[in-house]
């Protein structure tokens, strides 16, 4: 299967995109307590992990979603929503 530009426009990832840049642009301006280090401190490693499983997993989910221009949802994107 050949992915076309026309599909990439249809995929919802790139609208992660002007959020994902301003919350990289803004990073270096972060007081040192929320920098990762200090701010993890005293969590336990598990906890942790599963948080960012977690955060991997919902950040992905625009990727497996399209765009359409019709009213009528697919079963995943329900999935998406719910989770949402």
């Amino acid at each position: 299967m050949k992915i076309t530009k026309i599909d990439i426009l249809k995929n919802a990832i790139w609208l992660t995109l002007p959020p994902l840049l301003f919350g990289l642009s803004l990073m270096n301006y972060l007081p040192a307590v929320l920098t990762p280090a200090l701010f993890n401190k005293g969590i336990p490693d598990i906890l942790a992990n599963g948080e960012n499983i977690v955060r991997i997993l919902v950040f992905a989910m625009p990727a497996f979603s399209l765009l359409d221009y019709r009213p009528k949802l697919k079963n995943k994107d329900w999935f998406c929503i719910w989770q949402g």
